[in-house]
């Protein structure tokens, strides 16, 4: 005798259409509004409670985790969560230095850090990992080698630390280098007088023409000998090089007379551009 309830009459297996739950999301879970299905019509979720069937990661068996929504379907949001705080972060070099500023949320907010440790929200160049060099002998440069971390400026302490010997106040990036019987490095190119090139280039110049009669006229009358090796003249008291005489020419201070007209041919011949700029 036919059962007016089941689903399909003509196969023993199947029965009467089962009560639950629509789970459109698929994750175990349905609406609260129960109906009942036939199997031809798709599967029923066992239980109800799905705040949201449209997403399988929100049901009544889910995490709460921090993102502003209600995970686990029980009326809350974030709930047992330790929503993060943000700080306005200005300068932009994450460290935080305004309290008055605190956002709590879970995402962090652009232009935020999750601390207030900065201690010049003004210059992102300084904060707590900031290094600031000594500058010993007061020439404007930091030690290259020694450095303190600290937020605060430190007194006779420098952001730069690119100075090479930092108790000479001649020596620093941008010095004049000169050929020194202790190899200094005045300019902290790393290259030291016959290393540098403006140093060798004006030793080449020289050794190439000493051979030649050469008369450089400074103020008071100083004479560099036939032969000149990178700045040691016959007076010691002078401090002039050929460089120097170049620039002296170039700059209508002085005159130059020479024997050999092509030594100052060759010689600015051999002048690259920084040094004929310098000169000038």
């Amino acid at each position: 005798m036919p059962r007016p309830d089941d689903c399909d009459d003509r196969d023993p297996s199947i029965g009467a259409a089962r009560r639950g739950w629509i789970d459109a999301d698929g994750d175990g879970y349905g609406s609260d509004v129960a109906t009942e299905r036939c199997p031809a019509e798709g599967e029923l979720a066992n239980a109800s409670g799905d705040c949201d069937d449209a997403e399988a990661k929100i049901s009544p068996a889910a995490v709460e985790v921090c993102n502003g929504r209600d995970d686990d379907c029980d009326g809350e949001i974030d709930d047992g969560i330790d929503v993060p705080t943000w700080y306005r972060d200005a300068d932009g070099d994450g460290y935080g230095a305004q309290p008055d500023t605190a956002l709590a949320q879970c995402d962090q907010p652009v232009g935020y850090a999750d601390n207030v440790a900065d201690c010049d929200d003004s210059d992102w160049a300084v904060n707590p990992a900031t290094e600031w060099h000594p500058d010993a002998d007061a020439d404007g440069f930091g030690d290259a080698y020694t450095y303190e971390v600290v937020c605060a400026h430190p007194p006779g302490f420098l952001l730069d630390g690119s100075d090479c010997e930092d108790s000479r106040p001649d020596v620093h990036p941008g010095g004049v280098e000169v050929c020194d019987d202790a190899d200094m490095d005045e300019d902290c190119n790393s290259l030291a007088d016959d290393a540098d090139p403006a140093e060798a280039l004006r030793t080449a110049v020289i050794e190439r023409l000493e051979p030649q009669p050469v008369e450089v006229l400074f103020p008071g009358g100083l004479s560099p000998p036939g032969a000149v090796r990178c700045r040691r003249w016959k007076d010691p008291a002078s401090v002039y090089s050929l460089a120097t005489a170049l620039a002296f020419l170039f700059k209508g201070a002085v005159a130059l007379r020479i024997a050999v007209p092509a030594l100052l041919v060759e010689a600015l011949r051999r002048l690259d551009g920084p040094i004929l700029t310098a000169a000038r």
